[in-house]
């Protein structure tokens, strides 16, 4: 009986631990999360369904790549609002339409301390009937030493879900690319 006892004590003394601990944000070292943790490239897919301008819903998915501003330099770019971090990128969306399209587009993202964020990415060339910008929720990562996010579309219409995470953990390892023979950068 003692020992169930003595058992019973540990494990209670190790979850008031545990939670005294702060758990958002807290990151390595108890820092939250900064505009560093988006520095890099990220690979990225989404999936799911959204509703076109001729009211028709249809099934989308999209694998790409997010990088720094630099290595795409043509794009809308932010609206220099505070606090948001620039990234560009480039994306194949397939849809249920038939649609088998290369997109360039930016991304305006705003991060809070806790890893939770939204973006805003209006796209360079948007498809007739598709939107011209698209708005996403999303929550970052930092497990296991690896960025990883998963996002979420915000508009009225859209249900995609996806993730991404960081290709390294050095910003210099992004290298702009020939994409297609076409001349467009991209990074690989």
């Amino acid at each position: 009986m003692n020992s169930l006892r003595s058992f019973a004590s540990a494990i209670t003394a190790a979850l008031m631990a545990l939670s005294s601990l702060p758990v958002i944000g807290d990151g390595y070292g108890g820092r939250g999360f900064s505009a560093a943790d988006l520095r890099g490239c990220f690979d990225f897919r989404f999936n799911g369904h959204l509703l076109l301008d001729s009211g028709v819903f249809v099934p989308v998915a999209a694998v790409g790549i997010l990088t720094e501003p630099t290595l795409l330099p043509e794009g809308k770019g932010c609206y220099e609002e505070e606090g948001e971090i620039e990234k560009r990128g480039i994306r194949t969306l397939s849809s249920a339409l038939g649609v088998i399209e290369d997109q360039k587009f930016t991304c305006c993202i705003t991060l809070g301390p806790d890893g939770r964020g939204s973006a805003r990415c209006p796209l360079d060339a948007p498809l007739p009937g598709f939107r011209k910008e698209e708005n996403f929720d999303a929550a970052l990562s930092r497990a296991g030493g690896v960025r990883t996010f998963f996002l979420t579309g915000t508009d009225p219409g859209v249900v995609i879900t996806g993730e991404g995470r960081s290709q390294t953990n050095f910003p210099w390892a992004c290298q702009e690319v020939e994409v297609n023979g076409d001349g467009g950068g991209s990074i690989l």
